[in-house]
């Protein structure tokens, strides 16, 4: 499913024709044709004439695939349902986990948002890097502990996890401010989840032992 915009119009091209769109850009490609023609094999032919236009074929996002609104309040049954119904291409499945999976979720909503921006690092707050130093120094210290502090120290990190969940819910409307500190918490959660990935190695040593 393609999105284009043509000379300021802004159109969708669907399995049956053509429908007005509110959908931002995602990614764009630019370029300049003298006669563009698009044939549906499908449910109907489209042929479109264009003299020196510029289009712009932006793709369509996750929610648009599943026709959910945007937000991070995804009803988990719904999302099934419909993918169930989908063909099982690698797109859909990778909306689908991507959609289901909160710490995938978020930072695809900011970046649909506008908020966050591949590869973009923040600096977290000093009060919160604070709170980590003795984590860290007990991650540490769990390369040569038995399984049994390995576990309960991964249980703190989860805890941890929905505590922070917790300080920004419910989400509701995601104004402006909202946003960035859902921002903020991304890259919290990105923090912790950097240690709990540590922590799976020390899991894959004790199996190799």
């Amino acid at each position: 499913m393609i999105h284009w915009h043509c000379m300021g119009v802004k159109a969708t091209r669907l399995s049956c024709g053509i429908f007005s769109s509110l959908m931002s850009p995602i990614c764009t490609t630019w370029f300049a044709m003298r006669l563009f023609r698009v044939f549906e094999t499908n449910a109907c032919n489209i042929t479109v004439n264009l003299h020196f236009s510029k289009i712009r074929i932006v793709a369509m996002n996750y929610f648009e695939m599943f026709n959910i609104p945007v937000s991070l309040e995804v009803h988990e049954g719904l999302l099934q349902q419909r993918y169930l119904g989908m063909p099982g291409t690698d797109e859909n499945r990778e909306a689908y986990l991507t959609l289901v999976d909160p710490c995938r979720l978020l930072p695809y909503v900011l970046e649909l948002k506008g908020v966050l921006r591949p590869g973009e690092k923040m600096q977290l707050p000093h009060m919160f890097m604070m709170e980590m130093m003795p984590l860290g120094e007990q991650l540490f210290a769990l390369e040569a502990a038995p399984e049994g502090e390995v576990l309960k120290f991964r249980r703190q990190m989860e805890k941890l996890l929905a505590r922070m969940w917790a300080e920004v819910e419910p989400i509701g409307e995601l104004t402006p401010e909202k946003l960035q500190e859902l921002k903020e918490l991304h890259f919290k959660q990105k923090y912790l989840l950097r240690m709990l990935e540590r922590i799976s190695t020390f899991a894959s040593r004790d199996q190799v032992l």
